[in-house]
């Protein structure tokens, strides 16, 4: 009981440390871009989050809080929940494809639509580490996760920092998002010992997503609620 009582307050302390981090490095990288971009340009890279944000809901759709949740949790579990994951972010990002025209159109903004095509890309590049993000969570090792945060912001605020001030544009934030979300993928990759194998179960896929899609509820409407 002790142990546990220390591992969850370790926990608590890392989160917290990580997420102040995330909040700290994140207002200093924007202070620094709000320097040498336009409000139009950090204009566009927000419309791109809103559907970015609500995509990532959807190719999740609660499977990793199900993860985290389950007792008797298998192999089989994690390698439906990864291509589940892969499958869903190629489809998502296939239909903000098609509709980015209509989404320029909508905003009156010529480039979007090609911004959208790249910027998209962050969706499938995510999608590789859901599982490992799970199991780092399951496992408490939220030390893992802090240093992957701050890891990841502080090499993709370089990144965004040194092409503003090449005069890059848009681009920057779009370069800043894609390097988050790649070193992310790549450190938990590297810190979690779990790869893929050609399993999948449907019967247990449904057994999960029974718990999962009351979290993926809740996540859309929070989702939601903060983007629009």
């Amino acid at each position: 009981m002790d142990q546990l009582k220390n591992r969850v307050g370790k926990g608590i302390f890392w989160q917290g440390l990580e997420r102040v981090g995330a909040y700290g490095i994140g207002f200093v990288v924007s202070v620094i871009l709000a320097l040498r971009l336009s409000e139009e340009e950090f204009g566009i890279v927000a419309i791109m989050l809103v559907f970015v944000t609500l995509s990532n809901v959807f190719i999740d759709s609660g499977f990793s809080m199900a993860l985290i949740q389950k007792k008797d949790m298998e192999e089989v579990d994690c390698c439906s929940v990864f291509y589940i994951n892969i499958v869903m972010s190629v489809l998502l990002y296939g239909i903000l494809f098609a509709v980015s025209p209509w989404i320029a159109e909508v905003y009156q903004t010529e480039r979007l639509s090609f911004y959208l095509h790249v910027f998209s890309l962050v969706l499938i590049i995510r999608s590789f580490s859901l599982v490992q993000a799970a199991l780092l969570r399951k496992r408490m090792l939220f030390h893992l996760s802090f240093r992957i945060s701050w890891i990841a912001l502080i090499v993709s605020g370089a990144v965004g920092i040194s092409m503003a001030y090449s005069g890059c544009g848009v681009w920057s934030l779009i370069a800043q998002q894609l390097t988050n979300a790649f070193v992310t993928v790549v450190m938990q990759w590297y810190w979690v010992r779990w790869r893929p194998q050609w399993l999948f179960d449907w019967k247990r896929t449904k057994e999960m997503f029974r718990f999962g899609w009351k979290m993926f509820f809740s996540g859309f409407l929070d989702a939601l609620y903060n983007e629009i």
